[in-house]
């Protein structure tokens, strides 16, 4: 996204939930994109991703493979979008409006 004109912050460690609404806080992103690689706790994702979705304000992106293994159950989650890879991701961005300047 960085190329498309829009700055990117990555968080290259596991944050709990409970510390990303403070982190989106203090960053004043677009959007914040998730990446997850593998199937992670069914139960903490619906219990804490519509909690993060409230408290961020911002567009939740879910991307990777745990948003194929966790897509039935988070589907109906208002506010969050689900992206296979990185490349969908950045067409759900752009279909948001998000890339480009500010």
């Amino acid at each position: 996204a960085s190329s498309a004109g829009c700055p990117v912050d990555l968080l290259d460690w596991p944050v709990p939930f409970t510390e990303l609404a403070l982190a989106v806080e203090h960053s004043a992103p677009r959007a914040l994109l998730l990446y997850a690689g593998q199937a992670l706790d069914g139960q903490q994702l619906r219990r804490d991703l519509p909690r993060l979705n409230n408290a961020c304000g911002v567009p939740l992106l879910l991307v990777g493979p745990a948003a194929l293994i966790h897509a039935e159950a988070l589907r109906a989650l208002p506010g969050l979008h689900l992206a296979q890879d990185p490349l969908e991701a950045g067409l759900i961005l752009q279909q948001q409006g998000l890339l480009g300047e500010a």
